[in-house]
């Protein structure tokens, strides 16, 4: 009897320690906050509506040019995400968040700086006026993409291709989302 009150205290605590992906518990926004923002701690995820979404990887996908102005598309994406050699995606299952940013430079870097949502078209260096995000992203069906309507992009580029992207923001509806990636970005 004791052996089976043992298996089941440990299954117990097996159980509560799982992380599930898309899930936090409300007392964790806090936490979050103050490690991305106050002691700089990467943890390679975003937080929106009290749960957390993982990055596994970063890339851009394109650099852009026309008129003195440079582009680049920003992609921080979870595990789910599949992309042939050339950089052409492949399969997308999972979280993403997806900014355009306006950089003074069309080299495969990203320049150190702090990107501010500018909702205009006449866009200067260090702003951006697209980015979208979703939590639960599949390209065989319909999904809700949510628009970033404020906040920032701070990049800092380590070198090697090694950055350290932190966001905080403001969707379509009001609603936070901040996070961190730290790590190498793919340039394609």
């Amino acid at each position: 009897m004791k052996f089976i009150y043992f298996l089941a205290v440990i299954f117990l605590l097996v159980s509560c320690n799982k992380e599930e992906e898309g899930v936090a518990a409300k007392s964790d926004s806090n936490y979050l906050q103050n490690n991305i923002f106050q002691n700089n701690t990467a943890i390679n995820a975003y937080y929106y509506n009290n749960a957390m979404y993982r990055f596994a990887e970063a890339r851009v996908l394109n650099n852009s040019y026309s008129d003195n102005d440079f582009e680049k598309a920003l992609l921080l994406y979870s595990k789910g995400f599949i992309f042939s050699e050339d950089g052409e995606l492949i399969e997308a299952n999972g979280s993403y968040v997806y900014v355009l940013l306006k950089t003074n430079t069309y080299n495969n870097i990203i320049p150190n700086g702090k990107y501010v949502y500018n909702s205009s078209n006449n866009l200067s260096k260090y702003t951006f006026n697209y980015s979208e995000f979703d939590t639960n992203f599949n390209n065989n069906s319909n999904t809700e993409s949510h628009y970033i309507n404020d906040g920032y992009f701070e990049i800092s580029n380590s070198g090697n291709n090694y950055y350290t992207i932190t966001f905080n923001c403001t969707d379509e509806n009001g609603n936070n989302i901040y996070g961190n990636y730290s790590g190498i970005v793919i340039f394609d």
